[in-house]
């Protein structure tokens, strides 16, 4: 008997006067004496009855670096409190709790570390991530992501009145969680529209849905063969949401799941539930219903409610995933997912109601006496025809039947072949899973007896501890230590170690590639990864020759358009980034086909915005600028004038202006973009960035007080947002540098530029293009001091990181050398008896002494809302943002 069906005969049996509980809870448990010590022992830890607990007791409480503020929710052995990181005001995390009265069952507490191991393993951002655990005073913790302001999907979608596109993308955002689930071989077995909860994204405006609640998916998985009924039929779950198999008791697989996802669009589309309880208050009469009875037509429903009647293109994909029969069903969440885009998108779907043929053959099956007596009736009848000189007739119709037995027989045959298969794939994956699941509790869980100082290593100290000691320790299963691996190298990239990302995720794509083979979608997924770590420590090339054997083998497999569009939008980006600008116009340009704008998706819009960078970079500047201006017309007439891709959108346009000098045509965007982000979202990375580009675009046009006020705005932006710990960004700083120099306040700006380069080498950064942009600005510092040995100096190194990333031939080296050498005639005229290299040496020397000191930072603060920059000890507490 599984915990389940225990903490449900126990929240019977408290509600019961106790004289008859104990004979109650002998029958329930069939009689089963570790079942029955089980059961009254849950109840005996409840003070008051199951479940009544005086709710929000904790609040006030701190959890480790959290302080509970109020309880949101409840469940079976836990308690969710919101709560905010201390030394924080704003409430940003979501904290489980086990019940105080049920520390001392080591049952609960299992059930508890087991339920946060499968929310660790999720990682999407349409699932409300792990993102700390621990103990407080004996009592475990786990901390999630908090859903604010949040409710059902169907209550969001009735609430704001959405229309039957926007229902339908927020469906796909589900799906996308659900297939991510799937992929980590768990089942959440308990889809229903109260577990997708959908919160308003404050800065853009749009929904954003997060499935949640997996601890009935992780009991249920623990042991696929346990029992799903109670003796009295009292189902473990939400009957109204099970599937046929699940009521009857069978095995259940990923098609469980489907079927959830089907009766959450058919509430979608309906605006009411498929099942209604109150009509079935007996338990056998909803299973009789569920197992052998069809659901009305979403399409026929709204009929009859006056609601918009849907397309019966769609009734025939909900119907589809709400068979009875799971081999009838989309075998793949991305199966269903893929029918519903392309029903969204105007095209054919694949999904199609059940045949004649195939209702009579199951009618046959379903009523085998009738239909013996039916056949045996047939046969009858064809020899009277035969012997009443009808022989040849019945010859072609005895053959036809013949066939369609075999080409029945042969379709079950290749049916039952495929669900075999599934379900073989289905038990590894679990199988995976579970193994993933405890070598990761194994990871991040605190040794057992730790001490109050063990017990405060943070969860990111604990990981990287665990990364340089679990050698060995997965028993011979490579695709275990794959997963775990690929999980760590995720972790790692969030807390931005992008070499521990990278060590993990190489080792991650060898274990997958040696047991599964170059083209498996593990090696592929895991290997776009390590291509984003590369990317992120500046590895171009690497990154370079990992994209294309990528695009390469996706073509070669056949993925879908969609897939290689995605691929080739990065492919193309390194592309340029490393100077085969031809190249990646040429893969793009094969891809991004000459529709016109109303025809039009996603992908193509991606694709084109790709292009016109590539057009850009090939100086093709008007092109660029036409095709800008109609992705962001595209984004307003689909997503709205506010969404995200339509503020992208118009600010890559304003971008491409600036580049080409029209600063003045520049300006009145940036101002259009900024106070619509700042309206919408005050305080985010978008904002940061558009005051800086709006301060280059007031200052090309001489408006310098006013761009000094914005660029000072962006770094104190940056200040809040970023972790107190963490230092501003070296592209920023010289950013600012150059704007001191223009204004001729040379001193500052070569302070800061140095400063910038500092942290570059501190950062561990190995990108040769930032480092040669760094240079550049301390060269034009220089220079505009006339300080042609120390400009000649820069501009040496400038060469080398140049050439190193473009090659020699690329233009960026050619025209360094190019300035190099005015500047070493304008060295040369200075004084015949100046000599460059003991000028730079020494210089070079000084700016070594002043690199190491490391003890002032750069902080903007703000008096009378005027800004400024000013040098702090970074011990100091006016240096923590």
């Amino acid at each position: 008997m599984n915990d389940a069906e225990i903490d449900l005969i126990a929240e019977q049996a408290a509600a019961m006067p106790k004289q008859q509980r104990q004979q109650y809870v002998t029958d329930l448990c069939r009689g089963d004496a570790h079942a029955i010590q089980q059961v009254l022992q849950v109840i005996e830890f409840q003070p008051s009855g199951f479940l009544d607990e005086l709710p929000g007791e904790l609040a006030g409480c701190r959890c480790g670096e959290y302080t509970l503020v109020t309880q949101i929710g409840q469940g079976g052995c836990g308690e969710v409190y919101a709560a905010r990181r201390t030394g924080e005001t704003e409430v940003q995390f979501a904290v489980k709790v086990l019940r105080e009265h049920l520390r001392g069952t080591p049952m609960f507490h299992t059930r508890f570390e087991r339920e946060q191991q499968v929310l660790l393993q999720m990682q999407h951002p349409n699932i409300a991530a792990h993102i700390d655990s621990g103990q407080e005073n004996g009592r475990p913790y786990f901390v999630m992501e908090l859903v604010p302001n949040a409710c059902p999907i169907t209550h969001y979608c009735e609430y704001f009145e959405l229309d039957l596109a926007q229902r339908l993308r927020l469906f796909e955002s589900v799906c996308d969680a659900v297939a991510h689930a799937h992929h980590q071989g768990i089942i959440h077995r308990d889809i229903k529209p109260s577990n997708v909860l959908v919160s308003r994204d404050e800065v853009t405006g749009v929904a954003v849905p997060k499935l949640i609640d997996f601890g009935i998916a992780k009991a249920l998985g623990e042991d696929s063969q346990s029992a799903k009924h109670t003796r009295h039929g009292e189902f473990v779950g939400t009957r109204a949401y099970a599937s046929p198999e699940q009521l009857r008791g069978l095995g259940t697989d990923t098609r469980t799941d489907i079927y959830g996802m089907g009766l959450v669009l058919y509430e979608l589309l309906t605006g009411t539930p498929a099942l209604a309880l109150d009509d079935f208050p007996d338990t056998s009469e909803l299973m009789s219903f569920i197992c052998e009875h069809t659901f009305d037509a979403p399409s026929s429903v709204n009929r009859a409610s006056g609601r918009p009647i849907s397309s019966g293109a769609l009734d025939s994909i909900v119907l589809t995933a709400l068979h009875k029969k799971p081999e009838r069903r989309y075998q793949t969440i991305e199966e269903f997912v893929g029918d519903v885009i392309r029903f969204r998108q105007g095209k054919r779907v694949n999904a199609h109601p059940d045949s004649f043929w195939y209702n009579t053959m199951t009618f046959f099956r379903e009523h085998s006496l009738f239909s013996a007596t039916l056949c045996l009736s047939l046969l009858l009848l064809v020899i009277a025809l035969w012997y009443g000189q009808r022989a040849a007739t019945a010859e072609r119709v005895a053959n036809g039947l013949l066939q369609d037995l075999r080409s029945e027989t042969r379709e079950k045959s290749e049916a039952l072949q495929r669900a075999t298969v599934a379900e073989a794939q289905q038990a590894a994956n679990l199988s995976r899973a579970e193994k993933v699941i405890d070598a990761l509790n194994l990871v991040i869980s605190p040794p057992r007896n730790a001490t109050r100082d063990e017990l405060r290593i943070s969860h990111y100290e604990r990981l990287k501890r665990a990364s340089a000691e679990m050698q060995g320790g997965f028993s011979g299963d490579p695709l275990v230590e794959a997963s775990v691996r690929r999980i760590l190298g995720v972790t790692f990239s969030t807390y931005h170690d992008h070499v521990l990302a990278h060590q993990e995720l190489a080792r991650a794509v060898e274990l997958f590639r040696q047991a599964l083979g170059d083209t498996s979608r593990e090696v592929i997924d895991a290997e776009t990864l390590l291509m984003g770590a590369f990317r992120a420590m500046g590895r171009w090339e690497e990154a370079y020759r990992l994209a294309q054997s990528i695009f390469e083998r996706l073509e070669r497999i056949g993925a879908s358009e969609e897939e290689l569009s995605y691929h080739a939008v990065g492919f193309a980006q390194i592309c340029r980034y490393i100077g085969r600008v031809e190249e990646a116009y040429k893969v793009i340009s094969e891809r991004a086909t000459g529709k016109p704008r109303s025809e039009w998706n996603d992908s193509d819009a991606r694709l084109i915005i790709e292009l016109a960078n590539c057009l850009a970079s090939l100086y093709r500047h008007d092109e660029a600028e036409r095709l800008l201006r109609e992705v962001a017309q595209y984004y307003e007439e689909h997503e709205g004038i506010d969404s995200s891709e339509t503020i992208t959108a118009h600010r890559q346009l304003a971008t491409q202006l600036l580049s080409t000098k029209q600063a003045e045509r520049a300006e009145p965007i940036f101002r259009s973009l900024l106070e619509r982000t700042e309206r919408l979202s005050p305080g985010n990375y978008v904002l940061a960035g558009l005051h800086r580009e709006l301060a280059m675009a007031l200052s090309w046009q001489g408006k310098l007080e006013e761009a000094k006020q914005h660029l000072l705005l962006s770094l104190a932006l940056q200040q809040q947002i970023l972790r107190p710990t963490t230092k501003p960004d070296p592209m920023e700083l010289i950013t600012y540098a150059r704007f001191l120099r223009d204004q001729q306040a040379f001193r500052e700006a070569d302070r800061l530029a140095l400063y910038a380069l500092n942290q570059f080498y501190l950062m561990g950064d190995e990108s040769l293009y930032r480092l040669a942009s760094i240079y550049e600005g301390l060269a034009s510092v220089a220079n505009r001091q006339a300080d042609y040995g120390r400009e000649a100096y820069w501009r040496v190194q400038m060469l080398i990181a140049g050439a190193r990333h473009f090659g020699w031939r690329h233009n960026y080296p050619i025209n360094t050398a190019r300035n190099l050498a005015i500047t070493c005639g304008f060295l040369a005229t200075q004084t015949a008896a100046c000599d460059p290299l003991p000028l730079a040496t020494g210089f070079v020397t000084k700016w070594w002494q002043r690199r190491n000191d490391a003890n002032l930072v750069p902080i903007v603060v703000e008096n009378s809302g005027v800004y400024s920059l000013q040098w702090v000890d970074s011990s100091s507490e006016a240096a923590t943002p």
